[in-house]
Parts: structure tokens; C-alpha cells; sequence
């Protein structure tokens, strides 16, 4: 800070990746995609920008005021910058895999993004990176369980077990909201209260839109309706809910993803939960919505669903269904250590050391490297300052040649550094580890 002058240096919902997270980000992406790839999945990769009016076309108006827009250079064009994946695999498909499509085939794609865009709330994020995958060709119940499992066995891949599952389906509380006939802001005020399970104060905001109460009492009985799969016998005998046609079919949907997945993965199946009072969530989801949470995160580790209606909108007719790992929530549950980076060597300079010298701590760092070992070079150190980059860099051992090009090495025991040898020849410790 120039002048004792405070700042802000990073707008609203931006941070900094500091070495740890990314070394830790790094490997979780990578054995997320392993996992994908290892079911059949290609990894693909779109770009951060976007002529806006198209991509757009896969999002709803509170969506699109959170794009980051802006004009290209020298040109008239809008464009903006991704905020979800989804719609470009969705246009990424309908530009180059529509033959692929025609021909029956079914595409199984992966990859690993960052999503930009304005933050919905105070402590929102401006940015998330995700791991993904699409399933786009296969509308049965068998396309949504195994993303379901493939889910599972991803994030067990993390290091994260025993993993709730929570299912939904846009079709049971949009038809009930859509015959109630409310305005959009009632109806957002009744959504967010139903994901709350605010009870209370659905009642009083229905009686206060002047809803009925005979009318408003299926959206009550769907907000008290999440627990066990067997929720959906419960929702089945609730006569708002036998009379409804378009919600019977929903809840048999949902009932296939839950047999299909029991046949594929029974141990997953067994973790599931349903939550019929929940409608958050991207406006293209059509069908089967799935989140996944484990005991400690206060945001779930996975959201998705299934779209089939999207492709629509990019000129291809094909179902399709998704879902995203959010690596900040499983961050959170991991921690920085789950892939250690490898041992670490620092080959130090004393303050005084000359040419020489360092071109034999060059050497020393390049058979190091060949080993397997991080190792780098770093002139004019003092011991103590060595001992203090080390220790930050996560470095095991010490190599530090004086201007007589003598390495003294210094090992990392039990939080301590000792001295590990006496003096020795540069060329003799060349080779060592």
C-alpha cells in the first residue's frame, strides 16, 4: 500500500488462488476427470467469451443481468463472458456434433471450467470453477442414474464419502405455482420461502397474494415433503397431488431414476434423499434436478439436472442431462493436502557465492529435477532466510554452497533443521537426492 493509503485491490466476490489451493485445485480437477473420462467421457473445452445474444439464448433474464458484457474491440458486437457451462455445450453441440446426434449416437462429454459473472449477493463469488459432465442423446432414467453414480464415484475419488444425493423435479412444484397464477415477484417470494421450508411465512405470503387457502394448500403440503425416496409414496396419496396429472407423471419419473439407480448402484441409492419443495435453480431444467452434500459443507458439492428442452434453443432436438462439480465447495471439505506436491529440495547461494558457484547449484537443481524432486536455485541467502523459503515452499532439504562452491545439507526433522553431513564437494553431491 503506497503511502499508508488503504485500497481495495480485488472487486466484489474475486480472491486470490494462493499456491496450496491451486496445488490442491490442480489435482482435484485432475482426478475428477479421470473418474469422467474413465466412463466414457471426452474432455472438450469453450471459450470464456461469447456473443451474448447467443449465449443468451440458454438463460433467463435475472441470468443474464449477471453476464459480465461487454463490446468486442472495433466491432459493435456484445459479447460476454461464460456465467454457466451448460448453454455452451449446449451450442457447441448443435454447431459441430449434430451429425453425430442424427446417427443415434449418444455424446458423453467432460470438462473443467471457470464461470464469471456478477454476484448475486453480498458474499457471492464472481468466479466458480467446476468439473463437469453432459450426457446429451439419452432421455431414460438410466442416463440420469448413472450420472447420479458417476457423481458418487467422483467425489469418493476426492476423498469425499458418504455422500446425500438430494433429488427434485421441476415439474411437480411448477404446475402447482403455474395454476395459482401468480406475479413474478409473489411467485419468487413463494419460491424462496419454500426453500427455506418457511411454512409460516408461505401461508402468510399465499393469504397475502390472495390465494386461497384450498388453492395454496398443494404448495404447503410440497414444501413439508423431503426425507426418504419414500416421500414419494407419502406425495403419491395427497389428493392436491393424485389430481394433477402433469405432477403424477413427474413423481414416476422420479421414482425410474431411483429404481434405475439401484440396479447400477445400490450403496449410492441408498444415500438418497428427496425434497419435493424445491424449484431453484437454472430455468432450463425440465425434468430430474440433483444435488449432493456431505456432512460439514454448507453449499452442495454438486448441482444438476436434466435440460432436454436447451438443445432446442441451439437448433438440435436431442435430451440431455448434466451435472457440476463446484471445487470451491469441495475445497472446503478437503483442504489443501490431498495431493501433496513432490519432495522438495532448495539449493541455496550464500550472499557471497560468484559465478561459479552458481552454475554448479544450476547442476545440482537439474539432477534433482530428473530425480522426480522439485528443486530450484535461490542467490544471496542467508541460513536463516534459506530455512524460512524452504519451510514455505514446502521443501524437505536444503543444499547451500558457499563461494567455494562447499554444499552443506540440511534436512527437515520433526519441524527442525539439522545439519545432515559435514562439508562436501559440490561435484561428489551432484548426483544425490
Amino acid at each position: 500500500m503506497s503511502g499508508g493509503r488503504h485500497f481495495a485491490p480485488l472487486p466484489p466476490g474475486a480472491r486470490d488462488l494462493l499456491p496450496p489451493i491451486l496445488r490442491s485445485r490442480a489435482g482435484l480437477t485432475r482426478r475428477l476427470l479421470e473418474v469422467f473420462e474413465r466412463w466414457g467421457y471426452d474432455a472438450v473445452a469453450t471459450p470464456a467469451v461469447e456473443y451474448f445474444h447467443v449465449f443468451a439464448r440458454g438463460l433467463t433474464e435475472a441470468e443474464r443481468q449477471r453476464c459480465v458484457r461487454f463490446f468486442a474491440p472495433g466491432s459493435a458486437e456484445v459479447v460476454t463472458l461464460r456465467s454457466d457451462v451448460t448453454p455452451q455445450i449446449a451450442r457447441l453441440v448443435g454447431q459441430h456434433c449434430r451429425e453425430r446426434l442424427d446417427a443415434g449416437e449418444c455424446l458423453r462429454l467432460c470438462y473443467a471450467a471457470d464461470v464469471i459473472g456478477v454476484p448475486d449477493h453480498v458474499e457471492g463469488a464472481a468466479e466458480e470453477h467446476q468439473v463437469g459432465v453432459e450426457l446429451i442423446g439419452d432421455g431414460s432414467p438410466a442416463a440420469d442414474a448413472e450420472l447420479i453414480a458417476l457423481g458418487a464415484e467422483a467425489l469418493a475419488a476426492a476423498g469425499v464419502s458418504e455422500v446425500v444425493f438430494d433429488l427434485a423435479h421441476v415439474g411437480v412444484a411448477r404446475a402447482l405455482l403455474d395454476a395459482l397464477g401468480l406475479r413474478d415477484d409473489d411467485r419468487q417470494a413463494v419460491i424462496q420461502r419454500m426453500a427455506r421450508k418457511d411454512l409460516a411465512g408461505l401461508a402468510a405470503l399465499l393469504e397475502g397474494a390472495g390465494v386461497e387457502r384450498g388453492a395454496g394448500e398443494g404448495l404447503l403440503e410440497l414444501a413439508r415433503l423431503h426425507g426418504p425416496t419414500s416421500t414419494l409414496d407419502r406425495a403419491r396419496a395427497l389428493p392436491s397431488i393424485e389430481r394433477t396429472p402433469a405432477i403424477r407423471d413427474a413423481l414416476g419419473e422420479l421414482q425410474a431414476v431411483v429404481d434405475a439407480l439401484r440396479g447400477l448402484a445400490p450403496e449410492v441409492a441408498a444415500r438418497l434423499s428427496v425434497d419435493l419443495g424445491e424449484v431453484r435453480g437454472h430455468d432450463y431444467y425440465s425434468g430430474l434436478r440433483v444435488r449432493a452434500w456431505a456432512r460439514g459443507s454448507a453449499r452442495p458439492l454438486i448441482r444438476g439436472g436434466r435440460y432436454d428442452a436447451l438443445l432446442r434453443r441451439y437448433g438440435v432436438s436431442a435430451p440431455a442431462t448434466g451435472l457440476a462439480v463446484h471445487l470451491e465447495a469441495l475445497e472446503g471439505l478437503v483442504g489443501a493436502d490431498l495431493d501433496a506436491p513432490a519432495p522438495a529440495t532448495l539449493v541455496a547461494l550464500a550472499a557471497d557465492a560468484g559465478a561459479a558457484p552458481r552454475a554448479a547449484a544450476d547442476r545440482l537443481a537439474r539432477s534433482l529435477r530428473s530425480t522426480g524432486r522439485r528443486a530450484w536455485v535461490e542467490p544471496n541467502l542467508s541460513l536463516e532466510t534459506a530455512k524460512r523459503t524452504a519451510a514455505r515452499a514446502g521443501a524437505d532439504t536444503i543444499l547451500r554452497l558457499d563461494r567455494d562452491e562447499v554444499v552443506t545439507r540440511l534436512c527437515l526433522v520433526d519441524a527442525v533443521w539439522v545439519d545432515a553431513a559435514a562439508p562436501v564437494d559440490a561435484e561428489r553431491r551432484e548426483h544425490e537426492p
